[in-house]
């Protein structure tokens, strides 16, 4: 019996960093009875087989970090991850990154790369989310993705490939996600007219910071930060490229100022 084996067999084992080499995966079917939180670090190839044999079914906090290998595609293998981890009913916390995802091959099928992700929908307890892999995006996906995570509070999806969803989309987590206080998601916002803005809730949104590496810049700041005021009246932070977007967080800064100065005359 190896040490991984031993480790498997630890009946009050909640808590676990491990860097799996290939085979490592070996020998632990049905471990870890009781792990809630684990980093792996590792190839695609070998964090594939060791959730697939492991399955650690107790576990709520999970941290993939995949190292690049020169010999193997990637795709098949984080693909089958993420079906693998439909299954985790726990898993409330997600963070997939690694150098393994700046080697992937560019002009990828979009259709793919959704079919990477969707998986994770079904996540229903997820609450945290950072994915690291280009994801094509729109209006429609937008509001899957917020209907299906009600109790998400943090959601970082960095990377964009293809079609943009609209910053008008962003109405979507406010109605469906109340306890989001922050959000990074890539936009299309050059253009934006206010008025097609609609109060998303009856009660104030708490999301306070907002992000995007979306377009590298905004054509309209005082419509895109009216936009964001208006979906997430508590906001005090939104970030991205470009002189547009630092015009943004000052007209932010100053609906903060009012919103603050009206309070204190109410009271």
């Amino acid at each position: 019996m190896n040490s991984i084996q031993v480790i498997a067999l630890l009946p009050r084992l909640t808590s676990l960093h491990l860097t799996i080499p290939a085979g490592i995966y070996a020998g632990v079917e049905n471990g870890f009875p009781s792990l809630t939180k684990l980093w792996l670090s590792g190839s695609t190839f070998d964090t594939r087989k060791f959730l697939a044999v492991a399955r650690p079914k107790t576990l709520r906090d999970l941290f993939l970090h995949w190292k690049s290998t020169a010999d193997q595609s990637p795709l098949a293998d984080i693909a089958a991850i993420t079906h693998l981890l439909s299954s985790f009913p726990l898993l409330r916390s997600l963070d997939i990154n690694g150098e393994a995802l700046s080697s992937l091959p560019t002009g990828l099928d979009e259709q793919q790369l959704w079919s990477i992700f969707e998986p994770l929908l079904e996540l229903k307890r997820l609450e945290r989310l950072s994915y690291n892999i280009p994801l094509p995006l729109s209006d429609q996906k937008t509001a899957r993705i917020a209907c299906a995570w009600p109790r998400l509070k943090e959601l970082d999806l960095y990377e964009s490939a293809g079609a943009q969803s609209s910053l008008e989309s962003l109405v979507h987590f406010a109605r469906h996600c109340p306890d989001l206080e922050s959000l990074h998601y890539p936009i299309k916002a050059r253009t934006i007219s206010p008025s097609t803005i609609i109060a998303p809730t009856l009660s104030p949104h708490r999301l306070r910071v907002f992000g995007t590496e979306g377009e590298t810049d905004v054509m309209n700041a005082p419509a895109v930060a009216l936009s964001l005021y208006q979906i997430f009246p508590n906001i005090t932070y939104a970030r991205g490229a470009g002189d547009g977007w630092r015009m943004v967080q000052r007209i932010l800064n100053a609906f903060i100022f009012l919103r603050k100065q009206n309070r204190s005359f109410e009271e």
